[in-house]
């Protein structure tokens, strides 16, 4: 074993980068004093290491000179662009700064494996391990296709590691472990875009690449608290650069779009990141990739970029023309604000976990979702309503015979009936639980009193489900007395409608609630039954299932269209799942107590008809009915009374004038009566349908 070792070396930076290395390169466990004298050669050395250290830090010559301003820096980038020579002189690097290790392989390519020869193999076996250091693995020798991460398949950057004959190393780039041990070694060939690689293997450089790689300066940046940025540039040069400033800098061997997905563990507790990214696509994609990698494991990530530079440039070159610490940080911060104000929300796919669709009423109506009913006035949609809270709050079955879920609340937005005369006897008559149905009325606000708003009141609905507790459904009669009006609201502007009903939707699903909404057709609709809800399609868009309710008719024994006297319940539109079948029902009037009668639902068979072919059965002819308005006025009051809105409305669908219809009630005798109830509305009927009072 040797106490002493000679060399000569030709800088001053050469004797202290041996003198301070000398120990650990040799790997010795026997103390050695080295003391180097340095000088052109050996022989005409004028100064030992010690002497050198004596007389202290050289003392620069040039004068302190501010720091140029942003404006500067920027007028500079300006010249370069455009072809100009202003290159600023890059900044004296202090001793503290140097990376010894990297100086070390650049002056002595060989010093590892000279260093090795040394120590005879009885003597490396007989000294005893280093502290802390794990196995030596046994020596393999060299594969050809390394791992995989070099840009051509080969152990090497995007150029290739073959080392040309005839070059001489440029730099060299030293990666340790997280023990400060050497790791990999990168050269950079003085003229060739080549980049052979090495790794330490049992005291010596092996070329190709390691097994497991690491980030260049790791052990800095295992040092750094959490709360210190990272600075991510691409390539050792920029580390090294941006790590002469005092800033924390790491990078990825193999240059861009190579990072590797090992590398992310290293970076785990670190708080905030910065990418500076090369003004070229393949800077951007390398930047993609680092995002990629990081985004779960550092809470912020900013990237820098320098598009006032030529393309390729880089970081190295914005320090070369006058950036400055100070200027760097700067545009950082102002990266890192707009990384964190973001006015977008991305949800990752998989990050979402899939969950069973909940179903109130099974493939008409689910939670989280919109249901929209339309039809007619007179064909029942809000007793259809009635029957649905009745089945929410019992926990009953649903009119198809499906088995009901356990019982829940409902709130109910009604606009158009009375409660005491109209709402609650029809929840009676529906078989309701009238102690889980809540009726939102008004909304409260500086101590007045108004109706509920869409655009306006939707926390104060999210807040009166939260309080109530279990809600499953919520009903809105109709949908379109909530939406407001004015210049500021139009019913058939898909962007306005949009506006109301996507804020209803995500709080449907934020709260797991099931909304069922009533709305009318419009007064000009076709023969497909999608076309009847009111105004803009951005209605039924928003709803994921629609309902109609469509009077059913038959065709008489002169071929003649015909009521049957009941009305069909269908499904024009189902996102959710098949649409489902037809349900017939009739509208019948109960007896309840104290003298109170209501009218509700009477569930009947399934009917094997589409939606779009009840709605083509239900409109009359475009021509007019050739037996006249009296034969029409006859079969529609055939069944009993209807509204006088109800008859005007199919007289003028059927073409018939208002005068038309006069005339034939005064033929036909048809009476005319008024419910006794306030605000109640004006029937027609057959003299032998007339109330008592009426004949």
């Amino acid at each position: 074993m040797h106490d002493s070792l000679d060399l000569s070396v030709s800088s001053p930076e050469q004797a202290e980068l041996v003198a301070q290395l000398g120990c650990d390169a040799v790997k010795l466990e026997v103390p050695m004093k080295v003391d180097v004298a340095y000088g052109r050669t050996w022989a005409d050395a004028t100064h030992t290491s010690d002497e050198r250290n004596a007389a202290g830090p050289e003392k620069s010559t040039q004068p302190n000179e501010p720091e140029p301003s942003q404006q500067e820096v920027e007028s500079k980038v300006e010249n370069i662009v455009d072809g100009g020579e202003d290159i600023v002189d890059e900044a004296p690097i202090t001793s503290d700064q140097v990376d010894w290790g990297a100086m070390l392989e650049r002056d002595f390519p060989h010093a590892g494996s000279a260093f090795a020869e040394v120590e005879t193999a009885p003597q490396q076996a007989d000294l005893p391990p280093v502290a802390n250091d794990p196995p030596t693995p046994p020596h393999t020798p060299r594969r050809d296709s390394g791992n995989g991460y070099g840009g051509n398949g080969r152990d090497d950057y995007s150029r290739g590691e073959t080392e040309p004959p005839k070059s001489s190393p440029s730099e060299t780039y030293i990666y340790k472990d997280e023990a400060g041990r050497f790791h990999m070694k990168v050269i950079r060939l003085a003229g060739k875009t080549a980049f052979p690689t090495y790794h330490w293997q049992n005291g010596d450089w092996v070329k190709g690449w390691p097994e497991k790689v690491v980030p260049y300066r790791l052990p800095e940046l295992l040092a750094a608290p959490p709360s210190e940025p990272v600075w991510i540039p691409e390539g050792e040069k920029d580390a090294n650069n941006v790590a002469a400033l005092g800033l924390v800098a790491t990078t990825n061997p193999g240059g861009a779009k190579q990072w590797q997905p090992e590398l992310a563990q290293w970076f785990k507790g670190k708080e905030l990141v910065y990418i500076l990214e090369d003004n070229d696509d393949d800077g951007r994609a390398h930047t993609g990739k680092i995002i990629a990698a990081l985004r779960e494991i550092v809470p912020i990530i900013a990237v820098v970029s320098f598009p006032q530079l030529p393309k390729k440039g880089d970081v190295s070159d914005w320090l070369a023309v006058g950036g400055t610490k100070q200027l760097l940080i700067a545009y950082a911060e102002q990266a890192r604000k707009q990384s964190t104000n973001k006015n977008y929300v991305l949800v990752r796919a998989s990050d979402v976990v899939p969950r069973p669709m909940d179903w109130l009423w099974e493939g008409h109506i689910l939670r989280g979702s919109q249901e929209l009913l339309t039809g007619i006035p007179g064909t029942g949609k809000s007793q259809i309503h009635c029957a649905l809270v009745a089945a929410t709050t019992t926990g009953g079955l649903w009119p198809d015979g499906s088995n009901g879920v356990p019982a829940g609340n409902v709130i109910m937005l009604t606009a158009e009936d009375c409660l005491d005369q109209t709402i609650i006897p029809r929840l009676i008559a529906a078989g309701a639980n009238r102690d889980r149905v809540f009726i939102l009325r008004k909304i409260r606000k500086d101590n007045k009193e108004r109706m509920f708003l869409l655009n306006e009141d939707l926390e104060e609905l999210e807040r009166s489900i939260k309080d109530t507790g279990d809600v499953r459904l919520i009903t809105i009669d109709p949908i379109t007395a909530y939406m407001g009006g004015g210049k500021n609201f139009d019913s058939h502007r898909a962007t306005d409608v949009r506006g109301q009903l996507g804020p209803l939707a995500d709080l449907a699903e934020r709260l797991d609630v099931a909304l069922s909404a009533i709305t009318h057709p419009p007064k000009h609709s076709t023969q497909r039954a999608i076309d009847h809800f009111i105004g803009s399609q951005a209605y039924i868009a928003a709803a994921r299932i629609g309902h109609m309710a469509v009077e059913e008719f038959e065709e008489d024994e002169n071929g003649q269209k015909v009521p049957t006297g009941r009305s069909l319940f269908t499904n024009p539109k189902n996102n959710m799942t098949r649409k489902m079948p037809t349900l017939a029902y009739r509208i019948v009037e109960k007896q309840l107590d104290g003298g109170v009668k209501a009218a509700g639902v009477a569930w009947e068979e399934i009917v094997d008809i589409t939606a779009d072919q009840a709605v083509a059965a239900a409109t009359p002819s475009k021509r007019k009915d050739q037996s006249g308005p009296v034969t029409f006025l006859q079969t529609v009051l055939t069944n009993g009374p209807a509204t006088v809105r109800t008859v005007e409305q199919r007289a003028a669908e059927c073409g018939f004038s208002k005068d038309q219809l006069d005339r034939a009630k005064k033929k036909l005798g048809v009476k005319a009566f008024k419910e006794t109830k306030k605000d109640g509305q004006w029937f027609w009927c057959l003299p032998e349908d007339a109330p008592q009072e009426q004949e």
